[in-house]
């Protein structure tokens, strides 16, 4: 249909359909409305089409009611293309696939079940802009209330073209179709969680429940990298399963504006042994000249498994989150292998003492993996230090009372003593990285320290009320030839 209203409700249903993109419902410049107890099911897209049941174009979908779309279909072979690169681009969205500028609301006691997607977004797919046109308005998707996607299936599976073995460099190594997977969920634009329930919904590849994130679109011939918003403000992500992949529950290249505010991650599993881990929540990042990172504030995430690292939480190289108050324990992370992923290289640390010097200690990443940086509250959700178990190569900056105005963290490398050799600092103010600053004096016997900080940088000199580390590094010697 082009442009009108249709709606499904009552007892209204549309069963067995079998053609091109959205078997049932294709629309464009429309809005569709399903209602009631409609019941929208055993549709199917064949061949390299899009969309089980449901297509959309520049149009408003609202799922509400009791309404169930169930047992549907994209694609009738799983998609075996292995070019590098890309996301698939058919048999995606098992029941419903969103192409460009449309708003879609699952609301109610609507139930999103079973539906499966021979490449990716087991029951929703949201496209995005395309590639051609940067100019597009946003897509927005709403999971909200009391609606159900649960047991949904994405079937791209890429482990045929995963190496055994880690190799010595990534040249020519197709690593898997960019962020393939999505068991119940794959969107590439604004997505809001809102009380809904993600459970059971399975991932040949990545991510199990909820896979969000971005991708390259094009004005003329100039790219630029377009990162959705993630807002979740509560709703229960649980044991959903991704298998060669990252991201048991939720896997979010996102926005920095993006947020977790609440909710439950439980029972997730991500059984990769080619990336990295992340078993209720993995956050990669490829910023491309833009700052991505999720804030992570007051959920649960517990009872959660990865295969590598991360059991509770995993954080990719370059991966930014912040975590305030979140109640992340009793996670499992098996440590089985590194990655043999030559593209991940943030968890060798924890196979190689020879090289690294660093012990790490079975289990040691069971609520927490960072591969570089991560900002991290010392309090937990319900009061109290937290209990993770966690480690990274990188940074964690610890701020144990939120009332604090900032941070300021300084470092002095060479050694403390003044005179040659003396030089190398560094100095970090709330988050940002200020280079190389006059000095940080430190006297051990009494303690107290000095950093000088650039007056461009300084204000009113007030730092009163910051909370402030200072990192000593001791120069290479015989006791300690690597540093320290």
């Amino acid at each position: 249909m082009d442009g009108g209203t249709l709606t499904v409700d009552q007892n209204g249903f549309l069963t067995g359909s079998k053609g091109i993109d959205g078997a049932a419902i294709n629309a464009q410049k429309a809005t569709i409305i399903i209602d009631g107890n409609a019941v929208i099911a055993g549709n199917m897209v064949a061949d390299d089409n899009n969309g089980g049941a449901i297509w959309i174009d520049k149009s408003d979908l609202t799922i509400q009611g009791k309404a169930l779309l169930a047992a549907n279909q994209a694609g009738e072979k799983v998609f075996a293309d292995t070019t590098p690169g890309d996301m698939a681009g058919v048999r995606n969205g098992g029941a419903i696939y969103v192409n460009a500028e449309s708003n879609v609301t699952i609301a109610g006691e609507s139930v999103l079940a079973g539906n499966v997607a021979n490449a990716d977004g087991g029951a929703v797919y949201v496209q995005g802009r395309q590639k051609s046109n940067f100019n597009q308005k946003k897509s927005v998707l709403t999971v909200k209330d009391n609606a159900v996607i649960t047991n949904n299936r994405s079937e791209n599976d890429k482990s045929a073209i995963h190496p055994q073995v880690r190799p010595d460099t990534n040249k020519d190594v197709n690593w898997k179709q960019f962020g393939g997977g999505g068991g119940g969920i794959l969107s590439k634009d604004e997505t809001v969680i809102d009380g809904a329930q993600l459970t059971g919904n399975y991932a040949s590849d990545g991510v199990g429940a909820l896979l969000i994130t971005g991708h390259g679109v094009y004005t003329g011939a100039f790219k630029q990298y377009v990162y959705p918003l993630l807002k979740m403000e509560t709703g229960v992500v649980a044991s959903n399963y991704a298998g060669t992949s990252e991201g048991g529950g939720i896997c979010a290249t996102t926005d920095k504006s993006s947020y977790i505010s609440s909710g439950y991650l439980t029972n997730n599993v991500t059984d990769t042994d080619f990336d990295y881990g992340g078993g209720g929540l993995f956050l990669p990042s490829a910023t491309h000249g833009k700052e991505t990172g999720v804030t992570v504030r007051y959920p649960l995430v517990t009872g959660n498994t990865a295969r590598g690292f991360g059991g509770g939480v995993g954080v990719c190289t370059n991966g930014v989150v912040v975590t305030s108050d979140a109640a992340i324990f009793d996670n499992t992370a098996l440590q089985k292998n590194a990655t043999t992923n030559p593209n991940e290289y943030g968890d060798q640390w924890a196979f190689d003492f020879e090289t690294y010097g660093l012990k790490i200690e079975d289990n040691a990443s069971d609520d927490f993996f960072c591969a570089k940086e991560s900002t991290v509250f010392n309090a937990m959700l319900g009061g109290g230090y937290h209990r993770w178990s966690g480690y990274t190569n990188g940074t964690i900056t610890y701020v144990p009372d939120r009332e604090y105005k900032g941070t300021l963290s300084a470092w002095r490398d060479r050694g403390w003593e003044n005179g040659v050799n003396r030089t190398e600092t560094g100095l970090t103010l709330d988050g940002k990285d200020l280079g190389k600053v006059t000095n940080v004096l430190f006297d051990p016997q009494t303690k107290e320290a000095e950093i000088y900080i650039p007056a461009l940088h300084a204000g009113n000199g007030d730092f009163k009320d910051y909370y402030v580390t200072i990192e000593v590094k001791k120069k290479v010697n015989d006791t300690y030839p690597k540093g320290k």
